[in-house]
């Protein structure tokens, strides 16, 4: 059995920043009903609520428990209280790893597509269990595999 989580260092950081963002926001919001609020009260409260609230959605929306054993994918959104089960003999329609070369490290996300809309993405460093899943796609499933389309030469 194959195992994808997300990384510890991941959830750590937005966990760090999401409480980091809930504290600015309680502080501001105190400083401004102490000393009455100035358009840099109002403004900065309203830009943290707004960022507050797209972390919190990542974090809600990116954790996923992704396991593959015997041809079937189980993914499990625990926050999203979601479960799916795929047997990817039937329902996987393709898959595609794409790669992003940044300052000298390599960026990998795969997005696997199933025929009934599901997606399922992954990435090397966000998840664990990346390299196992992509040299088990590689292996069972290489013609679902769909290759980028070359880039248009100007």
């Amino acid at each position: 059995m194959i195992q994808s989580k997300p990384k510890g260092n991941t959830v750590f950081a937005l966990t760090a920043f999401f409480v980091l963002l809930i504290g600015g926001i309680i502080y501001t919001n105190h400083n401004a009903s102490e000393n009455g609020a100035s358009w840099f009260h109002i403004v900065s409260l309203v830009i943290s609520v707004v960022v507050a609230v797209v972390v919190l959605v990542m974090l809600m929306f990116r954790i996923k428990l992704v396991s593959v054993d015997r041809g079937k994918m189980k993914v499990n959104y625990p926050l999203r209280f979601r479960k799916s089960e795929m047997d990817m003999k039937e329902q996987l329609f393709a898959w595609q790893e794409d790669q992003i070369e940044t300052n000298g490290m390599t960026f990998k996300e795969m997005t696997i597509l199933f025929k009934g809309g599901d997606i399922v993405k992954l990435s090397n460093q966000e998840d664990s269990g990346y390299g196992k899943i992509h040299n088990y796609l590689t292996k069972k499933f290489k013609k679902q595999r769909q290759y980028p389309k070359p880039k248009d030469k100007v």
